[in-house]
């Protein structure tokens, strides 16, 4: 598994691109240095494009993954996640990472099969 992630200078949104089969490690590893970057900023938005990903992944790992995100940002940012997706199979497991997450933090987190689509809700204000 690969994973390329760019963040915005100006705006801080960031596109994480998962290239191959979903590592629990490596999206952790992931995690860290994202947040750590001196680009990050938690209100901003983040697309997870999987659509090159193989999502075979258990149910505790997807667990383990929204555990440390809600401990990582916390819930006091207005920050929005995309999860972009590129069949019908694969929004099920990501579909339970959103409801996971969910009930975690009040941040919003939305799966899509289109990049646009993903792109116009992140910037869109409420």
């Amino acid at each position: 598994m690969a994973i390329n992630t760019q963040i915005d200078p100006g705006t801080g949104n960031r596109t994480h691109t998962v290239t191959g089969d979903i590592m629990l490690d490596e999206v952790l590893k992931t995690l860290e240095e994202t947040y750590a970057h001196p680009d990050f900023r938690s209100e901003a938005g983040a697309v997870w494009d999987l659509t090159a990903a193989n999502i075979d992944i258990a149910t505790e790992d997807v667990r383990h993954i929204a555990d440390f995100v809600g401990k990582l940002v916390g819930d006091d940012a207005p920050g929005k996640a995309a999860l972009l997706v590129s069949s019908e199979i694969e929004p099920g497991i990501v579909k339970m990472y959103e409801s996971i997450l969910s009930g975690q933090s009040s941040k919003p987190i939305v799966v899509f099969q289109d990049m646009d689509e993903a792109q116009r809700w992140l910037t869109k204000t409420d």
